[in-house]
């Protein structure tokens, strides 16, 4: 500390005085690097001016060795960060194996699915699934359902389909073995219209 005439009122007199600029103020820390003893160090300092008298100031500065920055450097590097390269394969172990564990219920219900069925169309059991997908598993157990219904449906379709062409082909059938007995013209013209009838109806 250094008073109103450059002298040292306190603290080391190896720290040089500061001549400050016309901006800098009062009761702002500014920043230098200096020596001490031959050391660099890094010195915060600031003006206290006197009130009415801007050019009677008090210096107050207070310097660091770089050697003591760069051990508090090294320590918070030894501190931190090199713990952190034993513990980050530590953690990604860790989180692997809990990855692993929880995906098993998922490749269970994966090998299940596959080995289904084709035509397998049966809801599967939410009991057997993670609390987190059985609402998904349920609403795939609803399209599934909505699936069976609809193929049901296509089934008796073609059911009913089936059993109302097999009446008109039956029929057909005995028409044209009846026109083939037929020697007369007449009969034989006869039948073939009563057979394009059918058709039509059939179509």
């Amino acid at each position: 500390m250094r008073g109103t005439r450059g002298e040292v009122l306190a603290g080391d007199r190896e720290l040089a005085e500061i001549f400050p600029e016309e901006t800098q103020s009062q009761h702002i820390a500014y920043y230098r690097d200096a020596e001490w003893h031959g050391d660099p160090v890094r010195v915060a300092y600031m003006f206290l001016y006197e009130p009415g008298a801007p050019h009677r100031r008090v210096l107050i500065q207070v310097g660091e060795t770089l050697k003591k920055r760069e051990k508090l450097s090294n320590e918070i590097i030894a501190g931190i960060i090199i713990p952190q390269f034993f513990l980050f394969p530590l953690v990604a172990l860790l989180a692997w194996f809990g990855l692993q564990r929880g995906t098993q219920p998922l490749e269970r219900l994966r090998q299940r699915l596959l080995t289904r069925r084709p035509g397998d169309l049966s809801p599967v059991d939410v009991r057997q699934v993670p609390d987190e997908i059985a609402p998904l598993i349920e609403a795939f157990n609803g399209v599934m359902e909505r699936l069976a219904s609809s193929m049901r449906a296509q089934e008796r379709f073609i059911a009913d389909a089936a059993h109302q062409m097999r009446t008109p082909l039956a029929g057909l059938r005995t028409q044209l073995e009846f026109a083939l007995r037929q020697h007369d013209p007449a009969d034989l013209q006869a039948s073939l219209e009563r057979i394009r009838a059918s058709v039509e109806r059939a179509r």
